[in-house]
């Protein structure tokens, strides 16, 4: 019983040397993933330009075979690097900010969602482990094919990275 009580007089006497505490973390009214990924349009307009350059280099990259890739020269090739990039520059914010900014036709909308649809097949260990075989899978042609198209289509002739345009 003495032990109960005991108890009780710590947990009070704790409970007043919380009490006279401050507390030095502030309130936060938003939970963090809205602070991080809630932008508005004027930043993503800001930066938009950026992104096209990410999205003209990644579609010049997916027009390479496997002699072309491993021997680029302007960064350090890779499947992974390549992944996120693309990632990046198919958000949808990013894409419609180029759209809303006339950076890319809206004619060219379906091309490219298809051609994120279809970087979608490739799952993510493919792109990790850079198991992608550049010359004869069948999803890398199709997308070597796409890539073209829509390079043409935004008027890109260059095929070398950085672009001069």
């Amino acid at each position: 019983m003495g032990f109960f009580y005991l108890i009780k007089w710590f947990l009070s006497l704790f409970k007043k040397y919380l009490d006279q505490q401050t507390d030095p973390r502030p309130v936060n009214h938003f939970r963090p993933e809205e602070i991080i990924t809630h932008y508005d349009d004027d930043r993503y307009d800001k930066y938009c330009n950026e992104q096209f350059e990410i999205l003209i280099k990644c579609l010049i990259f997916c027009t390479y075979n496997s002699n072309k890739f491993w021997t680029i020269h302007y960064e350090e090739p890779s499947l992974r690097g390549l992944k996120d990039d693309l990632d990046d520059a198919f958000r949808q914010n990013s894409l419609n900010s180029m759209f809303r900014n006339n950076l890319i036709s809206e004619i060219l909308q379906p091309r490219l969602l298809y051609f994120k649809f279809i970087i979608s097949k490739i799952n993510e260990n493919e792109w990790l482990f850079e198991t992608i075989d550049l010359d004869n899978d069948e999803r890398w042609k199709l997308i070597n094919r796409i890539a073209e198209e829509l390079l043409t289509g935004m008027k890109i002739k260059q095929r070398i990275y950085p672009v001069e345009y």
